[in-house]
Parts: structure tokens; C-alpha cells; sequence
């Protein structure tokens, strides 16, 4: 009797990054968020530096080479470093502008200030067109829930 090889073929599945702060976004979202006003919108993760080993292992979303996620809208930035860990949450009017100030806008990514820890990733979350004000409150409520090790201010 002759035995058949099988030729097996092995997948391995890579989860898309986690969205850790998930959790404080909903919660805000339904404490304080009137549900016939537009959503927020949630940005990928955005890898500013692809050329570097990954520490975590989830698939690659959104790099350097792309544009800043709602660049032309007001919102909120949440920063990483190389682990995932939350290291700092902030605001801005025109978030592809702050994000320039930060990271540059060059061929790759150059700190423009200096970090205690070294940002790695970061994901953006726009507000309505209409409601640009909004990304103070939403600002502050996330620093206050979350305590992002580089935010001084904020954290009651």
C-alpha cells in the first residue's frame, strides 16, 4: 500500500491592532454624545516606523508612507510607543498639521520634540465637521480616564 503525503499548508493569522482605549471611547460616547449628532471616527493604527522590527504582532494598518488619517479635520491623537502602551493623548484643530509639528512630514519620521518615551504608533480619532469643539471635552475626558504617561495635565 502506498502512502500519500499531504501537502499542508499552515496560515497563521495576524490580528488587526488592538483598539485598547475602546472601551473609555464607548463610554464617553454614551454618556455625553446625543444620538442624532454625526459619530466619531476612528482612525487605523498608523505605524511611524515600518522599517523597524515589530515588538507586537499585528498586521500593519496604515504607515508613515500614508497620509495622516483625518488630517484635515479636528479631533484627537492617542500616541504609543513600541509596546502598545498609551503614552499620551492630545487635540487638535487640523490634526495632520499637529501631527507634521510632532513627526515631520518628510521621507520618514523625525521627532520634532522631545518625548520621554518614544512614540512608536499612534490612531486618531475625528469629530464631526460641525462639532470641532468637541475635541477638547472628548480630550480631557480620555486623559482623565486613561492617564497617558506623558500628559501632565488633565489627570484628575
Amino acid at each position: 500500500m502506498q502512502e500519500m503525503e499531504e501537502d499542508i499548508t499552515i496560515v497563521r493569522v495576524v490580528p488587526a491592532a488592538p483598539f485598547l482605549e475602546k472601551g473609555a471611547l464607548d463610554e464617553y460616547t454614551t454618556k455625553y454624545r446625543r444620538e442624532d449628532v454625526a459619530p466619531l471616527e476612528v482612525s487605523k493604527l498608523l505605524d511611524l516606523f515600518p522599517a523597524h522590527p515589530m515588538a507586537t504582532e499585528f498586521q500593519k494598518e496604515l504607515t508613515w508612507e500614508d497620509p495622516w488619517p483625518f488630517g484635515t479635520r479636528s479631533g484627537v491623537y492617542i500616541v504609543y510607543d513600541a509596546s502598545m502602551n498609551l503614552i499620551y493623548i492630545g487635540k487638535a484643530s487640523l490634526i495632520g498639521k499637529r501631527l507634521a509639528d510632532y513627526f515631520g512630514g518628510g521621507l520618514e519620521c523625525v521627532f520634532r520634540q522631545e518625548w520621554g518615551v518614544p512614540p512608536r504608533f499612534l490612531r486618531v480619532i475625528a469629530v464631526p465637521i460641525d462639532m470641532r469643539f468637541e475635541s477638547a471635552g472628548l480630550e480631557a475626558y480620555l486623559i482623565a480616564r486613561l492617564h497617558p504617561q506623558l500628559n501632565t495635565q488633565g489627570k484628575y
